[in-house]
């Protein structure tokens, strides 16, 4: 007999321990992990023979429960070192415990042997096929009911996730010949005034009461759930006339969703206070007919004269060597309703999808679920 300790990736919580014969197969292993989770949500509706099982190693070691991959992966979050081993051979089926170990070279004669303090097996759950059923059909409609039709956050309200952004992103870039703070937009990848650099939430800070049930998040002002952006971007992405998309590879590129607003100029629905942050009342008066660039003179780095269209398939930018990543369910769960409101626009085709990373949570039609046999209390709109 063996304990295994498995976490579930992409999912939050702790490891738990599965006690399993070495002579039983890895079948038999998916088994007693289901069986180990049968009230867990992520892992209900999934069949035991599904699951894929990696040995959860780091170099010829086991991954200890300090290391910095374990504990993101207790938060729900993947480490780049454990997305290289769930890209690599899974366990198989019909290999016995011990043929694992004995080939993986994990066993006691090696001094080796799985022990506490270690995660063994990493357990990826494959994403729930869509259904028709009566619960899903509902759920799209008050899905989209609920979250297409919601007043902007006012800047006021999102002071306090704007200083964690700058900290946790290295956004800070001093300040400017008039001593106004600058910011870096985390499209852009550029200082602008701090005044027109907003924190945006992905999941909508409207929408905090239910942020339990459809993105599993604990904070609506955790700095995962937030952007810094370029006022015009933040406006964009909160109109859901784009949306950022993430791939299997973990980029992060904006999708421009609306074309009408392709050839449009980021600064053409500024206010004059927008434009005094940027000195842009020096700047040439015929700048709109430039063939180019115009540097505003308060951001030298920023053209007056770029458009939406130029930043359509731009990737975020992240600090260098750091790991922190938005929620890639909250930016998926923003994407599917930029899509559906491109769908009604006829912006983009029925077919037209994306990665699905809503398995870092649990599906639509659970989440609805979930709402529907709460106690919560939805207030009615006042008349």
């Amino acid at each position: 007999m063996v304990t295994l300790y498995c976490a579930v990736v992409g999912v939050a919580g702790s490891a738990f321990p599965v006690d399993i014969d070495v002579n039983k197969s890895v079948g038999h292993l998916k088994k007693a992990i289901k069986e180990e989770n049968l009230d867990d949500p992520t892992l209900k509706n999934v069949a035991a023979k599904d699951l894929q099982l990696f040995l959860a190693k780091k170099g010829d070691a086991w991954l200890p429960d300090d290391d910095p991959a374990a504990l993101e992966l207790e938060e729900g979050k993947t480490h780049q070192d454990l997305q290289k081993v769930i890209g690599g051979e899974k366990m198989k089926a019909t290999w016995t415990i011990e043929d694992v170990l004995i080939a993986n070279k994990m066993t006691k004669r090696r001094q080796r042997a799985p022990k506490s303090k270690q995660i063994h097996v990493l357990v990826v759950v494959p994403p729930e096929e869509k259904t028709s059923s009566p619960y899903a059909v509902i759920a799209t409609t008050l899905f989209q009911h609920t979250f297409l039709n919601v007043p902007s956050t006012t800047a006021s309200r999102t002071q306090k996730l704007k200083k964690q952004l700058v900290k946790e992103y290295e956004c800070d870039c001093g300040r400017n010949q008039i001593g106004d703070s600058m910011l870096l937009c985390m499209v852009m990848n550029i200082g602008l005034p701090s005044s027109v650099v907003i924190a945006s939430h992905i999941f909508r800070r409207e929408h905090d009461r239910l942020k339990g049930y459809f993105v599993q998040i604990a904070d609506i002002d955790d700095v995962r759930n937030g952007l810094l952006l370029f006022k015009p971007i933040e406006s964009a992405f909160d109109d859901l006339d784009i949306a950022f998309l993430v791939d299997k590879e973990d980029q992060f590129t904006l999708k421009l969703f609306n074309p009408d607003i392709k050839s449009k100029l980021l600064v053409d629905n500024f206010t004059q206070k927008q434009w005094d942050a940027l000195g842009c009342e020096s700047i040439p008066t015929d700048w709109e007919t430039s063939t180019s660039p115009v540097y505003a003179p308060y951001a030298p780095e920023f053209n007056v004269l770029t458009t939406f269209g130029e930043l359509d398939g731009k990737p975020l930018r992240f600090p260098s060597g750091s790991t922190l990543r938005p929620f890639r369910r909250c930016l998926y769960h923003q994407a599917q309703l930029a899509r559906t409101k491109a769908l009604v626009q006829g912006w983009v085709s029925e077919d037209y999808n994306f990665d699905d990373f809503s398995s870092e949570g649990f599906t639509l039609e659970e989440k609805m679920k979930l709402l529907f046999s709460s106690s919560l209390s939805i207030p009615e709109s006042p008349s």
